[in-house]
């Protein structure tokens, strides 16, 4: 069994009112510390567990501020959050050349407001593939994410989101006779739907280069 800790200082820029439509909108600093823990092969098993948890502390919070909410409305919208993540997965040998990861994934976001509280369950299949000097990797992950409050700025719907993902790479080592460089790409997809459409959200990313190592 091998195990590991790690802890990560995350920083970045936010909305302080990401509601704010026709006007400009103007950003905050966000701010928070994430713990990691890794436990590989569980008692000599094909079994992992992955742990973290974080803290997001933004240096303004103004959500709902232009949408004509009371004090109360806007607190259930406060970012603020406690973030606890779980990831248990399995190693399946298939043959030779191939390698399954299937995993189960779990998050909740304790967040100070009910409208931004939410629990997340997922599943996720990652495989990686040998075939002579051709290698890949693909991941599949489906997420849905269910909130606990009512949005006050979308006439108190609770957010419910379902999230696909995939990512494919692809790498061919020692390409033009030469052992230090590969030939490298990769493209993914994320397509996340809620029943607020205000969170609907489609993006990919497509990257063919070059790796050279020394």
């Amino acid at each position: 069994m091998e195990s590991g800790d790690f802890a990560t200082i995350l920083e970045g820029e936010v909305w302080r009112d990401p509601y704010l439509e026709n006007q400009a909108r103007s950003t905050t600093d966000e701010k928070g510390t994430a713990y990691r823990m890794q436990i590989d092969n569980i008692a000599g098993s094909l079994f992992s567990l992955d742990l973290a948890y974080g803290k997001r502390e933004l240096d303004t919070e103004l959500s709902g501020s232009g949408a004509n909410l009371t004090p109360a409305q806007m607190a259930t919208l406060d970012r603020n959050a406690d973030v606890f993540y779980g990831k248990f997965k399995m190693m399946l040998p298939v043959n030779k050349g191939v390698l399954l990861f299937p995993a189960l994934i779990y998050t909740q976001q304790d967040a100070n407001g009910s409208a931004m509280k939410s629990n997340t369950y997922g599943a996720e299949v990652s495989s990686f593939i040998s075939a002579g000097n051709h290698q890949f990797a693909f991941t599949v992950t489906y997420l849905n994410r269910q909130y606990d409050g009512a949005n006050p700025v979308f006439d108190n719907v609770t957010r419910e989101d379902d999230e696909w993902k995939a990512f494919l790479a692809y790498e061919y080592p020692g390409i033009f006779y030469a052992d230090n460089l590969s030939l490298v790409a990769f493209g993914g997809v994320n397509n996340s739907s809620s029943n607020i459409a205000f969170y609907d959200e489609k993006d990919w990313i497509t990257s063919v280069g070059l790796n050279w190592e020394f």
